[in-house]
């Protein structure tokens, strides 16, 4: 499944605009999925779509985007409002976009969703082009949140990656001492690292070290079993059995193809 903002995608058929509300209660919508594509602001109060085992949770100012053939149930909670738009996108993604949820600049989305439903409500020559001109900048909208998430998750665990490039080889470093050192638990910690590099604190703190063999292996003359106790290991044999488990090479095959 993909995100909705990893591609361009061209917006093609645009079914409708509403403002509309929920009742508080549960709305289920899970015999058949959903006919098109879907982007929800809401305006006021709260739910919760449930997705089988995924749950998302939608407030004031968020944007959900629902995909085409998605199923769900929705716990209305009271006051919800929101502004919603029907629409397909041209490309054999539809369909296979995964619903998420985004947190774009809540003045600039309120605008553009208002103006969407003006001209959509108005009618007219230029419904079709202003409204798919509209979806294209609510778009921009989201993806420059997605960009600013990214910035906010890396200076929350800049702490973090600068303890870990700094601290030397021989004395350990745990997740506890990390999550510490950025102010959060080691659940948090590990699911921002997971966001920003795809794997968790252990996996990046090894990662970083067999980095720093490969410049050894390549820059400098000192042996295997040096380089090993200088990156803090607790034997030559772990260091390769590691070592060949990141590149698929051992350490003297990757000196022999890269040494300088």
């Amino acid at each position: 499944m993909k995100d909705l903002l990893s591609s361009e995608y061209i917006i093609g058929h645009i079914g409708c605009v509403i403002k509309s509300f929920m009742p508080e209660g549960v709305y289920e919508n899970i015999v058949r999925g959903r006919h098109s594509e879907c982007l929800v602001f809401v305006t006021s109060g709260s739910a919760q779509y449930s997705f089988g085992a995924s749950i998302l949770n939608v407030e004031k100012g968020d944007v959900l985007f629902l995909s085409k053939n998605s199923r769900y149930t929705i716990r209305v909670f009271p006051d919800y409002k929101y502004i919603y738009t029907d629409f397909d996108i041209c490309s054999e993604d539809s369909g296979k976009l995964v619903s998420a949820v985004y947190k774009p600049d809540p003045r600039k989305t309120n605008e553009a969703f208002r103006s969407l439903l003006f001209y959509w409500t108005r009618g007219g020559r230029k419904r079709y082009t202003k409204s798919r001109e509209l979806l294209y900048s609510i778009y921009d909208l989201l993806f420059d949140s997605k960009i600013g998430d990214t910035e906010r998750h890396l200076a929350l665990i800049e702490p973090a990656i600068r303890m870990i490039a700094e601290h030397s080889a021989n004395e350990p470093i745990s997740v506890e001492n990390l999550a510490d050192a950025c102010g959060i638990s080691c659940v948090h910690l590990r699911r921002m690292f997971m966001k920003q590099f795809g794997m968790p604190p252990v996996k990046y703190i090894s990662k970083q070290k067999i980095d720093r063999a490969k410049e050894l292996l390549e820059y400098d003359t000192s042996s295997i079993t040096a380089i090993a106790e200088m990156l803090g290991y607790s034997g030559i044999f772990y260091f390769c059995k590691s070592f060949k488990k990141e590149t698929g090479l051992t350490p003297g095959e990757y000196r022999k193809l890269h040494g300088k």
